[in-house]
């Protein structure tokens, strides 16, 4: 987990879970928003396609609506941006795993889909998942990698993988740095948009939140 400091709050890093590869970065630390929703009266409210639905589900649906358009216009367009100039050669096809994903908090997945990068390897056999719960039909050997991927592009090995055995020698002592570039811990494409973005992401997502509460709170169309 990696956090950046900014505008309304945070930025994180965080991993999702073991089925859905890579990992999310959300805005966190929305106080604005949980006291807005909790001023929010109950009763009921028309939707535009005529139905009655609770004020507090309508407001839930704006902001939903508001917080992946700004991650669509902002956030996703610098990533790819950013990774295009980044010392990882494996960042430009990981920025095309990048989807906005719907939230309250401005959030993005890294990794959720396989990236288009030659030599992508996928799992066979007994590493496929099984059932409901591990994605029937999909590969959790390919999650596994994906994660790993999108983590060392960002921020560039950490550990490292030693080179095989030749037949009768000796492995090397040194690790192999599969992303070409040394640890960053301040990141080298994702935190980076993130920091590019910020201001004017918060700025349009605290400008959501106060249309939330002008109009379920304050009573203002």
């Amino acid at each position: 987990m990696a956090y950046m400091g900014g505008g309304a709050g945070w930025a994180k890093l965080t991993q999702r879970g073991r089925g859905s590869g890579g990992f999310d970065v959300s805005w966190y630390g929305a106080d604005m928003l949980q006291e807005a929703m909790q001023g929010i009266a109950d009763g009921l409210v028309w939707t535009d396609k005529g139905d009655l639905i609770p004020r507090k589900t309508a407001a839930n649906r704006e902001m939903r609506a508001a917080a992946k358009s700004i991650a669509a216009d902002l956030l996703v367009p610098q990533m790819k941006r950013t990774a295009r100039v980044s010392p990882t050669p494996q960042a430009r096809a990981m920025a095309e795993t990048v989807r906005a994903r719907s939230d309250r908090l401005i959030m993005v997945q890294v990794g959720g889909v396989n990236p288009p990068l030659s030599g992508f390897r996928r799992g066979r056999g007994a590493k496929r998942a099984k059932g409901r719960s591990g994605g029937a039909g999909r590969d959790a050997s390919s999650r596994t990698y994906r994660t790993t991927l999108a983590w060392g592009s960002e921020f560039g090995p950490k550990g490292g993988r030693r080179m095989p055995t030749t037949l009768g020698g000796k492995s090397p002592s040194g690790a192999v740095n599969h992303y070409k570039a040394p640890r960053n811990e301040r990141g080298y494409w994702v935190l980076p948009a993130v920091d590019d973005v910020f201001d004017k992401a918060v700025d349009r997502w605290e400008a959501a939140v106060q249309s939330i509460i002008d109009r379920y709170v304050r009573g203002r169309t």
